[in-house]
């Protein structure tokens, strides 16, 4: 900022005198006017002296310093409104405590009281400054904490963010690819020296200062190249599931979630994460109560299923060789039946756990992800990313699972007797619910999983590892009555849901067996006794009991199914679909 137009420290003008001639000095001398007063008049200053736009000659130093504060105060009272391309705001300047912080140095230099050369070049000064003028700038002081502020919070309404080029999909499905747009970054500093400037050269025209912010074109991290040779079709994969029933909340929570991340655009070396983009997981956003795992147990919570959506994402990143930041993948911590181990992906808000992966191509990708209907009462959730296709064409990939170790619980499913669930003695026939599975039992599993890559289809190479996990074991549960015994149960060697459970009870054996009851005759007594007879034997082969009889069901398998990879959809309709999943999301 230029601090004056002239002379400022040490400045001299003449008050130039000649005394009558009644005075004892001789005729035609002359006398300049001293500093100290002795024959001195008023000191003033010259004129051609300006004070900022304030012409100040002829005036004394009590009436400078005084036209200084009136501009100040002035000034004080106007509104500052800061113009860029975008719009406009405004401060008012008295926010910013202007002051003047020059103004003695000023007054001193107005009136000039110091003698400078002779008679005739003193003289030749004061008529150079009618002629040509002085102006002297005020050194403004603001409060610039108070400025500062002002800028920080207000400025940026002003300035425009570049955004970069994305696509989108048409109606009919095809690619759209949209342009990028620059941006406008404000100069602080810039600003600050045109805010000082505009408030030194106030002329008094106005009540606004106007100041035109200063400040660089910025321009979106990515051209249009990011979109050369996309459409193809880096991964997919897909994953069944069941719905309507018990399972219709379930299922809405993965039609949910699915439709919150199709469309997803991802520019080079942007992440994505899954938690942010299907949260949050309220009534309010459309997420129902379903089966997911919290601290280990299974319980219904909001969200509960997300899971497979997580995990389907995954296995399609994996196949197209995205990376996955560290801490970006957890497994459960149960198995789950919608694909193989070591190919899941757990998500839990509470502790933060996510899924996450990185876009690390040189292109642009975009994740498309469906629900389509399958067979019967079952479902297909897809996802399918698509990019530039930066992998030679001779080269596959392929994974497999590979289970390192698996046990069953022993015993498969523990019986809990509930009292909520007895018959009515005196309604037999009563057609309620006796048996309800209380939680599906999980085999301990330790498992990898390996990579493995091919050229012209020949293996290159050791599978590469990925990673190992471990899931834990769980004892099924059973809940029945008290009257009610187990005769036979058979279950899944592999899931271990149940494939056939028998019951005897009591009192519903004797419903079936005697559905109207017959008034007992009292003169037909051999009626009477063939009766009991028959009633005597059913209760003899059934007696009652809480006790479980040895099951008939198919011995448990002593060594785990053969594991091997593959891209099919597993689903399991045996199984209640109670896995690990979100909302929260998982221990």
């Amino acid at each position: 900022m230029k601090k004056l137009k002239g002379t400022l420290a040490g400045a001299a003008f003449i008050a130039l005198a000649v005394l009558p001639a009644a005075t004892a000095l001789a005729e035609g001398d002359i006398v300049i006017i001293g500093t100290d007063g002795s024959q001195a008049a008023a000191e003033t200053a010259p004129n051609g002296v300006y004070v900022g736009n304030i012409a100040v000659g002829g005036m004394t130093a009590d009436e400078i310093g005084q036209a200084i504060d009136n501009y100040i105060n002035t000034v004080n009272g106007l509104q500052l409104e800061v113009l860029s391309e975008k719009g406009s705001t405004r401060i008012a300047v008295a926010d910013m405590s202007l002051s003047c912080s020059n103004r003695d140095a000023l007054i001193d230099a107005a009136i000039g009281n110091q003698n400078i050369g002779n008679l005739i070049t003193q003289y030749k000064q004061a008529k150079d400054l009618e002629r040509n003028n002085l102006r002297l700038e005020m050194d403004l002081s603001l409060d610039a904490s108070a400025l500062a502020s002002y800028l920080i919070s207000q400025i940026p309404a002003l300035e425009s963010a570049p955004v970069n080029p994305t696509l989108s999909r048409n109606e009919n499905g095809e690619f759209v690819f949209i342009e990028g747009v620059s941006g406008f970054a404000i100069d602080y500093d810039g600003t600050y020296e045109a805010v000082q400037e505009a408030l030194s050269s106030y002329d008094g025209s106005s009540d606004t200062l106007q100041v035109q912010v200063s400040g660089v074109e910025t321009e979106p991290a990515y051209d249009m190249s990011v979109f050369d040779g996309f459409g193809d079709v880096l991964g997919e994969w897909t994953t069944n599931y069941n719905a309507g029933g018990d399972s219709e909340n379930r299922a809405i929570n993965v039609r949910l979630a699915t439709s919150k991340i199709n469309g997803t655009v991802l520019m080079p070396g942007e992440t994505f994460s899954f938690c942010a983009a299907v949260q949050p997981f309220t009534a309010e956003e459309g997420y129902r109560d379903a089966g997911t795992y919290i601290d280990g147990q299974a319980v219904d919570d909001l969200g509960g299923g997300v899971c497979q959506v997580s995990s389907t994402l995954y296995n399609a990143v994996l196949w197209a060789e995205l990376e996955i930041p560290q801490g970006g993948r957890k497994p459960h911590s149960k198995s789950v039946d919608y694909v193989l181990p070591s190919m899941d992906a757990m998500v839990y808000v509470k502790d933060g756990s996510d899924f996450r992966f990185t876009n690390s191509t040189d292109h642009v990708i975009y994740v498309e992800a469906y629900t389509t209907k399958a067979s019967g009462s079952t479902e297909d959730v897809t996802f399918r990313i698509y990019g530039t296709e930066y992998r030679p064409a001779n080269r596959t990939i392929d994974y497999e699972s590979i289970v390192l170790e698996e046990r069953w619980p022993d015993p498969v499913y523990e019986i809990v007797y509930d009292d909520s669930l007895d018959m009515y003695e005196d309604d037999p026939g009563r057609d309620v619910i006796y048996n309800e599975t209380l939680e599906m039992p999980h085999k301990m599993i330790r498992s990898k999983l390996v990579k493995h890559v091919y050229v012209d289809g020949v293996e290159q190479g050791e599978a590469i590892y990925m990673h190992t996990d471990t899931y834990g074991l769980t004892v099924g549960k059973l809940a029945l009555n008290s009257k009610t015994t187990i005769t036979k149960i058979e279950y899944d060697p592999d899931t271990l849901g149940i494939i056939e459970l028998e019951l005897s009870n009591i009192y519903l054996d004797e419903a079936k067996n005697n559905p109207t009851p017959t008034p007992t005759p009292t003169t037909e007594p051999e009626t009477t006794k063939e009766q009991e007879t028959t009633k005597e034997a059913e209760t003899t082969k059934t007696p009652e009991t809480t006790k479980v009889p040895e099951t008939t069901a198919t011995p448990e398998p002593t060594a785990p199914p053969e594991t091997t990879a593959s891209s099919e959809t597993q689903a399991h309709s045996t199984e209640a679909s109670a896995e690990a999943d979100t909302a929260p999301q998982e221990e």
